[in-house]
C-alpha cells in the first residue's frame, strides 16, 4: 500500500509501524529496507511491556470463575497464550501504542487513516475498528487482492527475506493461531524461535493450542517426517497409533451418548476459545480431525489424538450440533 501511495504521490504525514518485538527477524530488516527507498522515516511505536512479560510474568487479577482461573489458579502470573476471544496481544501491544501515538494528533487534526486490508478481505470490514469514518483503504479502491499486492512489491525488489515461501500469512512468529502448516514451517526453518517458543510454553500455564503443547507438536512433526521418508501415510490408523504412544493423553469418558453417534460432517464446539469445528476425519478410537467453519480464522484444523473420546472433554470440546441440512431452491 505505501509503495503504491508513493508512486501515485498521495500525501503522507506519518508511516507509523507499531512493534510488537515478537515480529520475525526478516520482518525488521523488511521495515528498514522499505525506510530507505521510500524516503520517508517510519515511525516506530512500541509498548513499554514485553511480550514476554506481559505473557509470563505479569500480574493478573482474575475472577474465581474464569476459565484462566481454572486452568492456572489465582496465583498464575501472566496473559499466557492468546486465543480467538482474548488476543491480548493485539490490544496491549498494538492498539494501546498506536493509540497513546494517535490521541493527542486527534486532538489538533482531522486524522486519516490509511489501512492496508485487500479487495478480497472483504471479512475484515466486518471488524468494527475497520468501518471507522476516518479510516481510507487505497488497495481496496485499486481493486487490489492479496495476490497481486504480493506480486507487485515483488516486482519492486521487496521480498520479506522470503518469509512468503514459507508463510500465507506473516505475523508474530510466535501467534498459537497459525495453521499447523505454518507451525511446521517454523519448526523446520525457524529452529531458533521454535527453541524459544518450546521455553515459554513450559513456562506458562495454558498450552500453546487446545490440542498440542509445543513439545508435542516437534513429537508429532517428527514422527511425520520418519513417515513420509519411508513413504507411509500421515493420515492412518498406524500413524496415529504410533503418535499415541510418543504422547501421553489422559482423561475420563464423557459423554459417550453423544460421541458414539458423532459423524464426520457434524459440529463440535471447543469451550477454551469459543471455536466451532466441523469433524472431517474420525480414526477409529485412534484421532478426530476438525476444520474451522469459519475459514477466515487463523487456525484452521486441529485433532485430538489417543483414545480421543477420553479426551474429548479435557481438551474442551462439546457437541453442539448435526451436519446442517442443505435447503434446495426451486
Amino acid at each position: 500500500m505505501l509503495l503504491g501511495m508513493v508512486e501515485r504521490k498521495m500525501p503522507i504525514d506519518c508511516v507509523l509501524f507499531c512493534d510488537t518485538g515478537i515480529e520475525f527477524p526478516q520482518m525488521y530488516e523488511h521495515i528498514q529496507k522499505v525506510e530507505k527507498a521510500v524516503g520517508i522515516p517510519i515511525t516506530r511505536v512500541k509498548s513499554e511491556q514485553s511480550y514476554e512479560y506481559l505473557m509470563l510474568e505479569c500480574p493478573i487479577e482474575r475472577k474465581d470463575n474464569s476459565l484462566s482461573t481454572k486452568q492456572g489458579g489465582n496465583s498464575s502470573n501472566g496473559y499466557s497464550w492468546a486465543g480467538p476471544k482474548m488476543r491480548w496481544c493485539t490490544s496491549r501491544l498494538k492498539d494501546a501504542p498506536r493509540e497513546k501515538f494517535l490521541k493527542p494528533l486527534r486532538e489538533n487534526y482531522n486524522v486519516l487513516e490509511y489501512v492496508g486490508i485487500a479487495a478480497d478481505e472483504q471479512y475484515r470490514f466486518e471488524r468494527k475498528r475497520n468501518k471507522a469514518a476516518n479510516h481510507v483503504h487505497p488497495l481496496v479502491d485499486w481493486n487490489m487482492t492479496e495476490a497481486e499486492c504480493l506480486n507487485y512489491c515483488y516486482e519492486k525488489g521487496f521480498d520479506w527475506g522470503g518469509l512468503y515461501e514459507h508463510f500465507h500469512r506473516v505475523s508474530c512468529w510466535c501467534c498459537p493461531l497459525q495453521s499447523l502448516d505454518e507451525l511446521r514451517q517454523l519448526y523446520k526453518h525457524f529452529p531458533d524461535l521454535w527453541e524459544k517458543l518450546k521455553d515459554w510454553d513450559n513456562r506458562t500455564w495454558r498450552n500453546f493450542r487446545a490440542d498440542f503443547s509445543v513439545e508435542q507438536l516437534e513429537t508429532r512433526f517428527d514422527l511425520e517426517e520418519k513417515y513420509l521418508a519411508n513413504g507411509l501415510s500421515i493420515r492412518n490408523r498406524a500413524f496415529f497409533n504410533e503418535l499415541h504412544k510418543l504422547i501421553d493423553y489422559t482423561g475420563g469418558i464423557i459423554m459417550a451418548n453423544q460421541l458414539d453417534n458423532l459423524k464426520v460432517g457434524d459440529w463440535v464446539k471447543n469451550n477454551n476459545d469459543g471455536i466451532t469445528w466441523r469433524v472431517t476425519a474420525i480414526n477409529g478410537e485412534f484421532s478426530i480431525d476438525f476444520e474451522n467453519i469459519d475459514k477466515h480464522s487463523p487456525m484452521s484444523e486441529t485433532s485430538i489424538y489417543g483414545k480421543w473420546k477420553e479426551n474429548f472433554a479435557k481438551m474442551g470440546f462439546e457437541c453442539v450440533a448435526p451436519t446442517p441440512k442443505k435447503t434446495h431452491h426451486r
